[in-house]
């Protein structure tokens, strides 16, 4: 009887021991040894607020997040200033309750990433018409928060002129609970009404990993493998956490659109800037085409000011001219080069200046 359970003992260790081995020999071959040793969760992720936009952006219990108020925050090789209510700076000092008043709004392409302070469309804008230009963009917005804030700002603002951006993008944001790790307000359409949902927003500050994700996420093999089994639990409060909801987004940009047409009974000019990224295409087209058409008819105080087929066209024409409108590819995406924001601005100025 001994020498039976000796020999199941080392039966077990031998077992056990292979196992090991066998876990650290795929250790080394998946490892990237040009990453060196760390979680590997937090350095592919983080998330939105505290990894990626760390000391320039802020949770917020309506919206989700802002950028902080009065920052100055060194990023895409700039310094990204900020002024109250988290205003993005044009580079150059504007006394305040100068008139007209134009209020930019909507995500990353009004905000300005990757450019400086004053190469942003609103910063040009401001540039070329001497008025005074707001830059409320804020990064990964969808077309719900960029309501939300217009709605926010105009309040306390009280612009002549607001510049509503739309991008592609900002559509499918508006089905999203979460994005890039971070909860996010979203609309509801019940009984053919709006309905906000996810507020107060349950943001989370200063996430943390847990014991596992927190031991398991040094290990390459792992990290591959629970990404695989279990994305949702191991990107959980980082940049890959991107939770859905079922809605009807046309339907809801409608709504919101008309939420917008209610702000020209303040005598504001509300105009919708229809932009794209570099990805622009026929279907997105058809798209903006179908909620331009839908304004036209239904909500006619709304003005339009669409910027798609001419950046279409002009990536069907001249690919090397096209591409010259955005700045190279990195990890913040591919957004708007000077020249790029310097088109957006002009068409902006004309249109104010044409129904003026």
């Amino acid at each position: 009887m001994p020498t039976k359970r000796k020999n199941l003992f080392l039966n077990s260790v031998l077992v056990i021991g292979s196992v090991l081995f066998a876990l650290v020999v795929a250790e080394l071959v998946v490892r990237d040894y040009k990453s060196g040793f760390k979680n590997q969760i937090f350095s592919e992720g983080g998330n939105l607020v505290e990894h990626h936009f760390r000391g320039l952006y802020s949770y917020d219990v309506n919206l989700g997040w802002v950028p902080m108020s009065n920052a100055a925050k060194e990023k895409w090789n700039t310094t990204v200033h900020t002024l109250a209510d988290g205003i993005r700076s044009n580079g150059i000092p504007e006394p305040e309750g100068k008139r007209p008043l134009i209020l930019a709004v909507g995500d990353s392409f009004t905000f300005g990433d990757q450019v400086a302070d004053d190469q942003t469309w609103p910063a040009l804008l401001e540039k070329i018409t001497g008025a005074r230009v707001l830059n409320g963009g804020v990064s990964s917005y969808g077309f719900d928060q960029t309501v939300l804030r217009a709605e926010q700002l105009t309040a306390k603002y009280k612009p002549d002129v607001l510049v509503v951006s739309l991008v592609y993008d900002d559509l499918d944001r508006c089905k999203q609970s979460v994005r890039h790790g971070v909860p996010k307000p979203y609309f509801l359409l019940e009984n053919k009404a709006l309905s906000l949902k996810n507020t107060p927003v349950p943001f989370k500050a200063n996430v943390r990993l847990g014991l596992f994700r927190g031991i398991f996420g040094y290990s390459h093999l792992a990290h591959k493998i629970m990404a695989r089994v279990a994305p949702r639990y191991w990107w959980q409060d980082t940049m890959k956490d991107e939770r859905y909801v079922k809605s009807d987004v046309l339907r809801v940009v409608q709504a919101l659109l008309t939420r917008l047409a209610a702000l020209t009974n303040n005598h504001i000019r509300v105009i919708i800037l229809f932009q794209d990224d570099v990805n622009v295409s026929e279907t997105r087209a058809i798209v903006f085409n179908l909620i331009e058409q839908y304004m036209k008819t239904k909500l006619p105080t709304l003005e339009i000011c669409d910027m798609v087929p001419r950046l279409l066209n002009l990536k069907k024409k001249n690919a090397e001219a096209f591409s010259q409108f955005f700045v190279q590819e990195t990890t913040s995406g591919r957004h708007m080069s000077i020249q790029g924001n310097a088109l957006i601005a002009m068409n902006v100025r004309e249109k104010i200046s044409l129904q003026h």
